[in-house]
């Protein structure tokens, strides 16, 4: 925390614990940014280690993924974890599992499919019997794990689109790019399932949910950039497009909706379900849903995957002094 204070303000300074990593944007001078950083760690009576830093770097390894100019990857040294764990024999091991698991949910469009035999063992009441299902999705999971997957960084230059869908158990969101050659490129995905009380919303409802769902989890991407939300239910392009008449007909519920999506520069268009390939296999491959929680089932998951020893800066000085 006293790290991350020591910073507040300074752009491109990204810190986990004691590990800090040091980048810079496209017409920055990117040892102006170390000066700074540098800067402040002296008035702060703080060192580096300099056998640990690297200076320069065209690609880094930075918890548990590969990072260059252009896209983000795996860390291969990292899933090697998940594909020597073996078979969980009780609850805690089974969430260490799906922690690991879901700490790549971003590279694996059907990860929530692999995961339900698990998490069904997860519910109160259940008891725990890894069976053959289990063991099946256990294998399977670590083989897609291990292939080798690159994910590109969002261009504010390119075409953005989230596209969604709904159906009748979930919904999901894509957020991808049209790419110069026409191609479109998924840059993150998420899906989950309905709540109880949204199950008993109508097509329309949780079609308009998707949309609000996915710009919400994609705020950061998109807030301030024009970009497109193409959705297979066209009657979402009259009650979230941009018109004044949205306000005066339909429901609380999807005023609401209309008036968060007012603060966007965004477009929305019809694209026939045929045609939703990305978002729609998403939404039958779903996340489950806590009806008391508001945060997706993997992103919950994912933390068992580092090492949450506190640090406070007695310890840091103590360190620094041994430097």
């Amino acid at each position: 925390k006293h790290i991350e204070q020591l910073f507040q303000g300074v752009s491109n300074v990204f810190i986990f614990q004691d590990d800090t990593l040091v980048g810079h944007k496209e017409g920055e001078n990117h040892l102006d940014i170390l000066r700074l950083v540098f800067d402040k760690l002296a008035k702060a009576g703080l060192k580096v280690n300099v056998e640990k830093c690297k200076f320069l770097q065209d690609e880094i390894k930075y918890l548990g993924f590969v990072l260059t100019k252009h896209d983000l990857s795996k860390d291969m040294s990292k899933v090697q974890a998940v594909n020597d764990t073996p078979y969980p024999t009780a609850i805690k091991q089974l969430r260490s599992f799906l922690g690991m698991a879901n700490y790549y949910s971003r590279f694996i469009p059907k990860i929530a499919d692999l995961l339900e035999p698990m998490y069904k063992l997860l519910r109160k009441g259940q008891t725990f019997h890894f069976n053959n299902r289990c063991k099946n999705a256990f294998h399977e999971l670590k083989s897609i794990i291990r292939s080798e997957q690159v994910l590109p960084y969002l261009d504010p230059q390119l075409p953005i689109y989230i596209t969604t869908d709904a159906s009748q158990t979930g919904m999901s969101r894509v957020l991808s790019h049209i790419m110069p050659d026409g191609t479109e490129k998924m840059v993150a995905c998420v899906s989950r399932t309905f709540t109880k009380a949204e199950l008993n919303y109508s097509t329309v409802h949780r079609e308009a949910l998707a949309c609000i769902f996915a710009v919400k989890k994609f705020a950061d991407y998109v807030f301030g950039q024009k970009f497109t939300i193409s959705t297979d239910q066209r009657a979402l392009i009259a009650i979230l497009g941009n018109t004044k008449e949205t306000n005066e007909t339909y429901a609380n519920r999807l005023k609401r909706y209309a008036l968060y999506l007012s603060n966007f520069s965004y477009q929305i268009e019809h694209i026939k379900g045929q045609h939703n390939i990305i978002a729609d296999c998403f939404s039958k491959l779903t996340v489950e849903k806590k009806d008391n929680d508001n945060t997706d089932a993997c992103e919950d998951e994912g933390l068992y995957f580092t090492d949450t020893t506190l640090l406070d800066i007695s310890q840091i000085l103590v360190e620094t002094q041994k430097d």
